[in-house]
């Protein structure tokens, strides 16, 4: 039971930070495009948050599948603790 609420919550961890990175790196490129094209500022954000996606996605997701798997072996991340009371013995 404990493997798999590791497993469990090591993809839940792997998803919040591979679309968490996504999310905050395509705002910022994003963003740096707009400021260069202020007419069209929509379109180029757009452009370039995809292009960032399609660049940089391979790389974010293994990071975050490392972050997510030894952060949750290890007990460092929120929720992937043992609990040392919580212990049953199968009889």
């Amino acid at each position: 039971m404990i493997v798999i609420r590791k497993i469990l919550v090591s993809l839940l961890w792997l998803i919040v930070l591979y679309f968490g990175v996504l999310i905050i790196g395509g705002m910022i490129v994003g963003g740096m495009a707009g400021v260069d094209n202020p007419e069209n500022a929509a379109e180029a954000g757009r452009i370039a948050g995809e292009a960032f996606g399609l660049a940089y996605g391979l790389y974010i997701l293994l990071g975050s599948a490392v972050i997510a798997i030894f952060g949750t072996v290890f007990g460092v991340l929120p929720f992937s603790k043992h609990k040392k009371g919580n212990q049953s013995q199968p009889e």
